[in-house]
């Protein structure tokens, strides 16, 4: 099993797992009660129901798929009263080693069958997942370019997506601005998720997908110095922002509701000891590849038990 971890605005990772969830979200709408406080006492029959209903896609039970049949249930007892056939030495003496021998073979007959319709189903439903996941990716890929950012690269936000420009009124918003920054690349996480050098007052996480970046191209020179508008870029010149130059220690402080905060005491390039400043993770956002260094070489350090 591995993890799929979704970035800021950007909840795309683990798909099956979200319908899923939005199946059993649905489920319960129609049975929760008005207070809507007992979705807890549905969860093992709603589940037990999605287990037993033929996926679309595959036109299997999961359940089936899982364990190669469909487990008898009390409504299968009702709706089929049939008794359930098993095996049986009746016919013949445990003393015939013919009788025997029979009944063990068309027992293993009927397995080996079994074993193949099973595989073939299972074979089956892979190939259909396989043939939903191209038509979707055909679908999702339509239209789209592929693009990446390196380090240094200058980039803008799309406000809209973001859901940066809430807080705006008036009839006017078609024609609010389309993009904000520009804004730096410092890291590259991987090709579509990339953290920017960004003001502490837009309040968002610095790590953000490319589907909310656009590249930026400056404006030619001939055309010289051109008005530009920007949402909460004047911290930008009134909270300078220092560069750091290493992390000393660090230390655990007493913080709110008697939780415990990591603070490292910092020093920055071109100033002297006595500036040195105690700050969080959260404070040193902007200096990644500095607070990751100083945790590898602290794990270096420690003492491993044989």
């Amino acid at each position: 099993m591995t993890q799929s971890l979704a970035t800021a605005y950007h909840p795309q990772a683990d798909g099956q797992t979200k319908v899923l969830n939005q199946s059993l979200e649905i489920s319960l709408w129609a049975y929760i009660g008005p207070s809507c406080d007992d979705w807890a006492k549905h969860l093992d029959a709603l589940s037990l129901s999605y287990n037993f209903t033929p996926h679309p896609t595959t036109r299997f039970a999961p359940a089936y798929l899982l364990r190669g049949y469909i487990p008898i249930t009390r409504s299968t007892i009702l709706h089929s009263p049939e008794p359930i056939s098993r095996p049986s030495e009746k016919e013949g003496s445990p003393q015939n080693g013919a009788v025997v021998d029979a009944t063990h073979e068309t027992l293993s007959r009927q397995t080996l069958e079994m074993m193949e319709l099973f595989s073939a189903d299972c074979h089956r439903a892979q190939e259909a997942l396989m043939l939903g996941q191209h038509f979707q990716r055909r679908a999702y890929n339509r239209g789209r370019l592929t693009f990446e950012f390196d380090i240094g690269d200058l980039v803008l936000l799309n406000p809209h997506s973001l859901s940066l420009l809430r807080n705006e009124s008036g009839w006017g918003k078609k024609l609010l601005m389309k993009y904000d920054g520009p804004f730096e690349v410092i890291q590259k996480l991987s090709p579509v998720s990339y953290r920017l050098w960004m003001p502490g007052s837009y309040g968002i996480h610095l790590i953000l997908n490319i589907a909310h970046l656009e590249k930026y191209q400056s404006s030619p020179a001939e055309f010289g110095e051109r008005p530009s508008k920007s949402l909460n870029q004047e911290d930008f010149n009134e909270m300078l922002e220092y560069e750091v130059e290493q992390i000393i220690t660090e230390r655990k402080k007493k913080g709110k509701n008697g939780t415990r905060i990591i603070q490292y005491l910092t020093q920055f390039k071109r100033y002297l000891a006595n500036l040195d400043e105690w700050l969080s993770p959260n404070q040193l956002k902007n200096a990644p590849d500095i607070l990751e260094q100083w945790k590898r070489d602290k794990e270096q350090s420690r003492p491993h038990l044989r």
